[in-house]
């Protein structure tokens, strides 16, 4: 037998695990048919050993979306607590960005140096539970600005850590194109916990009353809103929002719950690493990063072997450099646009009741949500590159939409929040596994998936953030559309 064919049988005794009872798991990417062939592997032996971490990662994820969209309904309410106007708390929403570009990157640190330890992502995950358990109840809690940035700050770090390491482990453990539909399903339970943290906080607003936007908007939107206040009150509604007359009290209870889901998944986590449970990386031998080997040729000479398909340096950092401006251009906007979508129904021209702007949240959700769980079955007939460009296209129609009359007439608002849901929803998750695909070369894969989570949350110019931000957003999507149509050329 040859050295190569030694070397083969080797690295695919490698990549065998053993679970609990000592029955071998074949944990490569392909293997060797009867004919030949390459066959596909099959995703249930890997979803019977790791069935444990992904409901706990569902349930993570579920939460996490909960988190992270619950101060947008509150966010008025949070404004009177702290006796601040709403254009000033999006200065939380920046040092929560900072803290998460901080956090993502130690974390990817951590992730590169230590790829194969299944107690450093288990840990990372047992952190960033903690951190958002600590964030959720500091939130409602907080009775300044400083408080609440402090806050939320621990939440991006939280939030951060989170995103890194659970979507690391995806395709750490099931490879690039078994986890395209797991990937998604993670981005989905995302999207269903921000759709469901509305309807969850919705019971205690209205246990606090209405807001007038009249006290929180601040600014010229003050002024608009306080002269059609009787609109509300022509519809039954009591006007009861002033700072002298809200009780806030109920305000930190849908907040507590969510901490309570988020303390469930940390004991989930803690149990697994009590127990030291292993997680066995999956490889694809074909496209393992091993310098070429040497072996004996049929003319008696020394060769050297191709190890797979290769790119050169220059498509290597060409990609790179157009996924890194592409969400740097991108990053931010799902998360900055439905923490302060509710806040712009009630501050901006349109002056909706509370009632109207909590369904002007509801819509966009509904279509992310939509999006979100389409995705599962979409990724899985449809290339990555042609995802992304139809959202790209989808979100800059959308953006356009709400910039030319998304604050003058309400029907456009609605519209353009549902549609944009729809198309951002997926360009996250998508991009993940796009990237996964071309993993050639591992310190890239670090490098772009690091910066990629971190990117994500950084959104810039929040602390100035006005209630013109919509038009920003169109202006926005422009160049990042133009970027990721570049991107399937470097295939």
């Amino acid at each position: 037998m040859s050295s190569h064919c030694l070397q083969r049988c080797c690295k695919k005794e490698n990549t065998v695990g053993v679970d609990s009872s000592g029955n071998h798991i074949e944990n490569s990417e392909e293997k060797d048919g009867s004919d030949g062939s390459k066959v596909q592997p099959e995703l249930r032996p890997l979803l019977a050993r790791y069935w444990p971490l992904l409901v706990l990662s569902w349930c993570m994820e579920l939460s996490l979306g909960a988190a992270i969209s619950m101060p947008g309904p509150t966010l008025p309410y949070l404004a009177l607590k702290v006796s601040e106007p709403i254009e000033r708390l999006g200065f939380m929403f920046t040092g929560s960005s900072l803290t998460s570009c901080l956090a993502a990157w130690l974390t990817g640190l951590a992730l590169a140096r230590l790829t194969d330890s299944s107690r450093v992502k288990l840990i990372g995950l047992l952190l960033g539970n903690g951190l958002l358990v600590a964030a959720l109840i500091a939130t409602p809690s907080a009775d300044s600005l400083a408080g609440l940035i402090a806050a939320q700050c621990t939440m991006g770090a939280g939030v951060a850590v989170i995103s890194t390491v659970d979507n690391m482990l995806v395709i750490y453990l099931f490879g690039p194109i078994l986890s395209r539909s797991l990937s998604h399903f993670l981005h989905f339970c995302v999207g269903l916990g921000g759709f469901l943290a509305p309807l969850l906080a919705r019971p205690f607003l209205i246990s606090m009353g209405d807001v007038d936007g009249g006290d929180v908007c601040g600014g010229s939107s003050s002024g608009i809103c306080s002269s059609r206040n009787g609109s509300s009150v022509a519809q039954g509604v009591e006007n009861t929002s002033s700072r002298s007359h809200t009780n806030l009290q109920p305000l930190k209870w849908s907040f507590v719950i969510v901490a309570c889901l988020h303390g469930t998944c940390l004991c989930g986590y803690g149990l697994l690493l009590l127990i030291n449970f292993q997680l066995k990386r999956f490889q694809v031998f074909d496209e393992m990063e091993i310098a070429p080997q040497p072996t004996d040729t049929d003319d008696g000479t020394t060769g050297t072997i191709s190890t797979g398909a290769k790119i050169s340096n220059r498509r290597k950092w060409t990609i790179v450099t157009l996924f890194v401006l592409f969400y740097v251009l991108h990053a931010g906007q799902e998360s900055g646009f439905w923490s302060y979508l509710y806040s712009f129904g009630v501050c901006s021209r349109l002056c909706l009741s509370p009632e109207q702007a909590s369904l002007l949240s509801t819509i966009f959700f509904v279509g992310y949500l939509v999006s979100r769980g389409s995705g599962v079955l979409v990724s899985r007939l449809v290339q990555p590159s042609v995802l992304l460009i139809a959202q790209l296209t989808g979100c800059l129609f959308a953006t356009s939409l709400l910039a030319s009359w998304g604050d003058a007439q309400a029907a456009v608002a609605y519209t353009g929040a549902g549609l944009y849901g729809l198309c951002i929803a997926m360009v996250f998750p998508t991009g993940i596994t796009w990237l996964a695909e071309r993993r050639h070369w591992r310190p890239v894969q670090h490098l772009v998936c690091r910066d990629l989570y971190r990117r994500q949350h950084l959104s810039v110019g929040y602390g100035v953030f006005d209630w013109s931000r919509l038009r920003w957003s169109s202006r926005h999507d422009v160049p990042g559309c133009g970027c990721v149509c570049c991107v399937p050329h470097c295939r």
